[in-house]
C-alpha cells in the first residue's frame, strides 16, 4: 500500500465521512498515477436510529471528469436499478456522472481545485448518505417500490434528458 493510500485509509470507521473532506483534498491535490479507494463506515440516520453501513468508494485519478464509484456491502441494499443501484453488487447510482463533470468543471473554473474539491466532498457525502438511507428505510418497511416522494434522477438517458431540461429551465 502506497503512503498516501495509507493515509486516506486511517480513520476509515466511524469518522469516515467527517474525514472524507481532507481525505478528498489530500487525494486530489498529490498527482497520482492511480485513483485512490477508501473503504469504511457510512454513519446515517433512519426512522429508527443512527445506524452505519459499509462501504467502498473508488476515486479516480480524473475525479472532476468522473464520479466516485460507490458501494455499499450491506444485505439490505436492494440491487435493483429503480433502487438507483448499478451494474455490479451494491453498487450505488447517486448522482448523474454528467452533472458532476458538469458542475465541478464549472467550479474548478471560478473558485480552483480546493474548493471544487470541498464541493465535491461534501455533495458525495450527502449524496451517499440520502440514498443509503432510503436503502435502509424500504429494509425496514419492506418497500417494494421507490417512492415517488423521493426526488431522483430517471435512469440512464432519461436522467440525462431530465438533467438537460433542467438546466434550460434554470
Amino acid at each position: 500500500m502506497d503512503p498516501l493510500t495509507e493515509i486516506l485509509a486511517e480513520d476509515g470507521g466511524r469518522n469516515f465521512l467527517l474525514n472524507l473532506h481532507s481525505k478528498f483534498i489530500t487525494a486530489i491535490a498529490t498527482p497520482r498515477r492511480s485513483g485512490i479507494s477508501l473503504e469504511g463506515l457510512i454513519e446515517f440516520h433512519s426512522l429508527t436510529g443512527a445506524r452505519s453501513a459499509r462501504c467502498s468508494i473508488y476515486f479516480d485519478k480524473a475525479w472532476i471528469k468522473s464520479a466516485p464509484l460507490v458501494f455499499c456491502h450491506e444485505t439490505w441494499i436492494r440491487n435493483h436499478c429503480d433502487w438507483h443501484c448499478g451494474p455490479h453488487k451494491g453498487q450505488l447510482c447517486w448522482e448523474l456522472p454528467m452533472r458532476w463533470k458538469e458542475t465541478l468543471t464549472a467550479n474548478r473554473s471560478l473558485n480552483g481545485s480546493p474548493v471544487a474539491a470541498a464541493m465535491a466532498a461534501d455533495w458525495l457525502a450527502s449524496s451517499v448518505t440520502s440514498l443509503i438511507s432510503r436503502h435502509f428505510t424500504a429494509f425496514t418497511f419492506n418497500l417494494r417500490e421507490w417512492p415517488k416522494e423521493w426526488p431522483a434522477w430517471g435512469h440512464g438517458e432519461a436522467g440525462i434528458r431530465e438533467y438537460n431540461d433542467q438546466k434550460y429551465i434554470g
